[in-house]
């Protein structure tokens, strides 16, 4: 019963969450395909993933620690799962974690000789 309301509560975030990732996922594959034949604005899609995955991500940690943890912390009363699990410090790990690719994307896709490679004529 706990289970069944924690996610009637949280419906409308698995909802958005599931939006954004498709969104997401295609930036992502877009982002691939320009990066693979070399095209001129690879570098602008793929800083665009970063950006929006990185600001997604920030996103999801607010609305989890808001919303979602305390709703978690209340069905899970009775359970013996550890509470490092559901706490505010894991959600946050998880989410620094997640924004390690696209934040090396960022950086290492906007370095000078990378942009430089880039503006290259095609062959």
């Amino acid at each position: 019963k706990k289970q069944m309301d924690l996610k009637a509560a949280n419906q409308w975030w698995m909802n958005v969450s599931a939006s954004m990732t498709q969104v997401l996922a295609d930036n992502q594959i877009v982002a691939g395909i320009k990066l693979l034949k070399g095209r001129p604005n690879a570098l602008r899609w793929s800083s665009a993933y970063s950006f929006t995955s990185i600001l997604l991500k920030i996103l999801s940690v607010g609305v989890t620690l808001r919303f979602v943890a305390p709703a978690m912390r209340a069905a899970m009363q009775d359970n013996p799962m550890p509470a490092f699990f559901v706490s505010n410090a894991w959600y946050v790990l998880c989410g620094v974690l997640a924004m390690i690719y696209p934040l090396l994307a960022l950086i290492l896709l906007n370095q000078p000789r990378v942009k430089r490679w880039f503006d290259q004529p095609a062959l």
